[in-house]
């Protein structure tokens, strides 16, 4: 299949999850990595149909950022296969009060999060921010404002008292202030 053929399929199935579409994103990402500019028009165009989805921003911004884009790439594949978050995941549960109902976010920034699901406002609460999950101030607006009818809900950070993260449970203060990413001018839109 056509890289561009590819991306066009894969911006229909927008609300895929991040493990099918990240390592499927990055494959189609790299037919195009020997022509900046269609790398660059290949990433925004996807990310303005699958606006949501952190780890992607963060495949793309780390791709466009590549001295050599393809094989970034390759190694963005192999960090996301290996991200150690779900280990975290279940170690933290068993520290967690069953009042805290972890949720997991799409995209965290210090503005705020992307959840899906019930957050508790009245006691401890706990979010999950996989690998690329927590973007840029910059990366967060943009996407919320092309979202549209997409799926998530944008969630004050106030209202989360911890974060799940790769490293392991930390405050939600000091993750949001750790980008995963760099911000990528080329990737935002053009006010």
């Amino acid at each position: 299949m056509h890289p561009i053929e590819h991306l066009r399929y894969l911006a229909e199935a927008g609300d895929a999850s991040p493990q099918w579409l990240v390592p499927e994103a990055a494959e189609a990402l790299a037919g195009l990595a020997d022509d900046r500019s269609a790398l660059v028009m290949g990433a925004r165009k996807l990310l303005e149909h699958v606006p949501l989805c952190g780890p992607l921003w963060w495949l793309c911004a780390h791709a466009l950022g590549a001295g050599d884009p393809r094989r970034r790439l390759y190694e963005l594949i192999d960090e996301f296969d290996d991200d150690p978050t779900p280990l975290q995941v279940s170690l933290a549960l068993a520290d967690l009060s069953a009042e805290s109902y972890p949720v997991e976010a799409s995209m965290l920034a210090p503005c705020g999060a992307i959840v899906e699901g019930r957050v508790v406002t009245d006691g401890p609460s706990t979010v999950i921010a996989a690998l690329g999950t927590v973007v840029p101030d910059p990366v967060f607006r943009a996407a919320t404002e092309r979202r549209g009818s997409a799926e998530g809900r944008v969630v004050p950070l106030e209202v989360f008292d911890r974060v799940i993260r790769p490293t392991g449970v930390v405050d939600v203060a000091v993750a949001a202030r750790r980008p995963d990413m760099p911000v990528v001018p080329e990737l935002l839109p053009r006010w």
